[in-house]
């Protein structure tokens, strides 16, 4: 169903949190009455047909219905192009801090083994609000069919992430990119993830490690815009999804974004720590970023834990 116009400017912001389970506490007959109007309609999961999307002129119509932009870009030296979608908001855009993550991923993951071949340290990876997809898509195709890439998002957002997915298979680019919905801080569903993958056909090649280790990327995972006052604090779950996900004598994660609330940003790395994690930054290495610059952390189990 869709609101009336007028109403806008107050349901829309309680599209995009869970603000009526608190409106729920407070007024059960109010938040009876907005539940129909704050439901999103689901989007279907792509199919193989929906690559066909119409092509305008620079602009592509979705399977479900919505304006698409196709974006190029470079990621690890790789020509990639990408669909976004500006009704998703940030999840739906590409971000420079994207080609940070993606040289960082690749130093930390690549062993260079006995001879001239590369192993993996870890087998499987995990992106924490992949978006478009575009970063999970470069790192399959760089870290070969060994290696389970899995990009994870809110339920409205896979659609994007599948269609991004397919069209690079189609083009012979990240065949092995798995999509899957992930609510950060929903630990059920975390290790339903990570235990789909350990022991199976895709789980990584078993060199150096990688079996028992996971990766887990979260880029522009600490932007938060301050939308509304009904916004979700996201620093706890992630927090705690990060704690799930990372795993294995060399498991890790890489956290990147652009520096925006600093204060904000540092109090997310004291939730990592409590939950017996070590935050290490990796850029810059000098001093801590300011604001504006893009900043990069390696997450790792700490020294007790992986004894």
């Amino acid at each position: 169903k869709s609101a009336p116009v007028w109403l806008g400017p107050w349901v829309q912001p309680l599209r995009r949190s869970n603000a009526m389970a608190a409106v729920a506490t407070v007024a059960p007959g109010v938040a009876s009455a907005f539940a129909p109007f704050c439901q999103a309609p689901p989007l279907p999961s792509l199919a193989a047909s929906a690559i066909s999307a119409a092509v305008g002129e620079g602009r592509y119509v979705a399977p479900w219905g919505r304006p698409l932009e196709r974006v190029e870009l470079r990621l690890l030296g790789r020509e990639l192009s990408v669909f976004t979608d500006d009704a998703l908001g940030v999840a739906g855009r590409v971000w420079p801090a994207q080609e940070v993550a993606a040289l960082h991923l690749r130093r930390l993951m690549l062993a260079e083994g006995g001879s001239s071949e590369r192993t993996c340290r870890c087998g499987t990876v995990f992106e924490l609000g992949a978006g478009c997809g575009a970063l999970s898509v470069a790192l399959a195709e760089e870290l070969g069919p060994d290696v389970r890439v899995v990009c994870t998002d809110l339920p409205e957002v896979v659609p994007l992430m599948e269609l991004n997915c397919q069209v690079a298979s189609s083009s012979h680019l990240g065949s092995s990119v798995e999509c899957r919905a992930l609510r950060w801080g929903d630990l059920d569903a975390a290790m339903a993830l990570l235990t789909g993958g350990v022991g199976g056909s895709t789980a990584g090649s078993g060199r150096v490690g990688s079996s028992a280790s996971t990766c887990v990327v979260a880029c522009e995972a600490a932007y938060w815009g301050g939308w509304d006052l009904f916004e979700e604090d996201t620093r706890e779950p992630l927090a705690a999804t990060l704690h799930s996900l990372i795993t294995g004598p060399e498991g890790f994660g890489l956290l990147v974004h652009e520096v925006r609330d600093p204060g904000r940003e540092a109090g997310l790395f004291e939730l990592i720590r409590a939950k017996g994690l070590e935050v290490c930054r990796q850029e810059p290495r000098d001093a801590e970023p300011r604001e504006g610059q893009i900043g990069a952390w390696v997450v790792r189990r700490d020294r007790g834990s992986r004894d």
